[in-house]
C-alpha cells in the first residue's frame, strides 16, 4: 500500500523508457492518469496517447474466453434507482474549435424510457452539432405504458434536417426535405411541387388485362394501385371502369 492512510497528497508514478508518466496517481486530484499526468477536469482515470495515423489503437480489450458469447464488453452503469428518462451514459466525441474551445461534436447516450417494474424501456439518442447548436439527429426508443412497441425516429426536434438513402446507382432512391416537407423517390424532390414525387425515369409494374371487347369493363379490384393496360388488337377500345 502506497500512502496508506491518506496520510498526505503523495504523487505516485512510473516512468518508461519514452513516457515521463506511464502510469501516475495524482494524490491531490484522486484520479490516474496513463501515458501522461491526468488533468484535473477527469474524475477517475484519463489515458493519453499520440497515435499519430490512427495506425495503433489507444486502447484494446480483449478477451481469451473460448465461448461463444466470450467477446470482452463495456458496461456504462449507473447506480441509481430506476427513474424514467434518467440518462446512464454518454460516448461524447471532442474537439476544439477556430477559438481553441473545447466542443462536442457528436455525443451518443442511452437512456432510462420506462422504469416501470416489469415493463421496463430504454432509448439509444444520437445528437450532432449543427451549425454552433446541438440537435438531435435519431432516436431509438421503446414505449413507455406497458406496450410492446418501439421506435425509430429521425429529426425528433422537427428542424431542417433532410434523410437520404442511396442505392448503388441513385444518390437519391429516397430523399426527405425537412425544410420544404417534399419526399423524393428515385430523385431528389423540386420545391414548389407535390409533397410527394416520383422521377420521371422511374418504373412501375404493369399488369395486362387481357379484354378483348372494345367497350371492355375494368372492375376496381383490376385497376386498384395499378398501371393498366387493355390488349384489344382489332381497333379502338374504350375501357369503363
Amino acid at each position: 500500500v502506497f500512502n496508506v492512510g491518506n496520510e498526505a497528497a503523495f504523487d505516485f508514478r512510473v516512468e518508461t523508457s519514452g513516457l515521463q508518466y506511464g502510469l501516475a496517481v495524482d494524490s491531490g486530484q484522486d484520479n490516474v492518469g496513463i501515458g501522461g499526468a491526468p488533468d484535473s477536469g477527469v474524475e477517475r482515470l484519463h489515458v493519453q496517447g499520440s497515435n499519430t495515423g490512427g495506425a495503433t489503437p489507444l486502447v484494446v480489450f480483449e478477451s481469451d474466453g473460448a465461448g461463444t458469447t466470450d467477446a470482452p464488453f463495456l458496461d456504462l452503469h449507473r447506480s441509481i434507482t430506476g427513474v424514467n428518462n434518467s440518462d446512464l451514459g454518454n460516448l461524447r466525441f471532442t474537439g476544439f474549435d477556430d477559438g481553441d474551445n473545447k466542443t462536442i461534436y457528436g455525443r451518443i447516450w442511452g437512456e432510462i424510457r420506462d422504469a416501470t417494474d416489469g415493463q421496463e424501456s430504454g432509448a439509444m439518442i444520437h445528437h450532432l452539432m449543427i451549425n454552433d447548436t446541438e440537435r438531435e439527429m435519431m432516436r431509438l426508443s421503446g414505449s413507455a405504458g406497458g406496450s410492446d412497441t418501439g421506435h425509430i425516429i429521425f429529426n425528433e426536434g422537427g428542424i431542417d434536417i433532410d434523410f437520404r438513402v442511396e442505392s448503388k446507382d441513385v444518390s437519391s432512391m429516397l430523399h426527405i426535405i425537412g425544410a420544404t416537407n417534399l419526399i423524393g423517390v428515385g430523385a431528389a424532390p423540386s420545391s414548389g411541387e407535390a409533397q410527394f414525387q416520383v422521377d420521371e425515369d422511374a418504373t412501375f409494374n404493369t399488369y395486362v388485362i387481357p379484354k378483348n371487347e372494345a367497350t371492355s369493363l375494368l372492375t376496381g379490384a383490376e385497376v386498384q394501385n395499378t398501371l393498366v393496360t387493355v390488349d384489344y388488337n382489332t381497333g379502338a377500345s374504350t375501357p369503363t371502369i
